[in-house]
């Protein structure tokens, strides 16, 4: 179980510096991995894609707010593709992770979830993904409450999935075990 949250978790770090380092020029990578992966997760496992879904428009319409409010600045006035395609990545990376957080306290993990989603920025800032409107420290404070408040979400959408999950392999292997009396 370890290795495949090693894994899903070097993926999704593949993606995010595609989309960071790449931005603009390698948006469409990053668009094909992204689909790529779910296209895959989809055939292989049994994943809640309108789950995803949910939580990667949520991520889009904040970070179109913070657009807006000059939080984040982009070198275009358009919503970078790259950026969407990486709150999808992020998304599907969320329905994985939540089956290994949620034994901690929900406070806990969406204020670790918190700095390490403002800190993702300020690396991205850093790599010259997008600049800050405001000064950092304010933009790390909003970055951080919205981060908080987002990974609160990201565990009510996705644990009581995993939890139906779990029942329904519990059945199937129930079911295989009677059968083969």
């Amino acid at each position: 179980m370890m290795k495949k949250l090693w894994l899903v978790s070097v993926w999704f770090q593949i993606i995010w510096l595609v989309a960071v380092l790449g931005t603009d020029a390698w948006q469409w990578v990053t668009v094909c991995l992204v689909l790529a992966t779910l296209i895959y997760t989809v055939i292989k496992q049994r994943i809640a894609l309108e789950r995803v879904i949910i939580l990667a428009f949520v991520g889009v319409a904040v970070d179109l707010l913070n657009m807006k409010f000059d939080v984040i600045v982009f070198p275009s006035s358009q919503f970078p593709i790259w950026l969407m395609a990486l709150w999808f990545a992020f998304s599907w990376y969320a329905y994985y992770i939540v089956q290994y957080v949620n034994r901690f306290p929900s406070a806990l993990v969406s204020m670790i979830g918190g700095i390490s989603g403002c800190l993702c920025y300020w690396a991205a800032q850093r790599l010259g993904a997008a600049q800050f409107g405001l000064p950092t420290l304010p933009v790390l404070l909003i970055l951080w409450l919205e981060w908080t408040m987002i990974c609160t979400l990201m565990l009510r959408i996705f644990r009581d999935v995993q939890l139906k999950n779990k029942e329904l392999s519990s059945r199937h292997h129930s079911a295989m075990h009677n059968h083969k009396r």
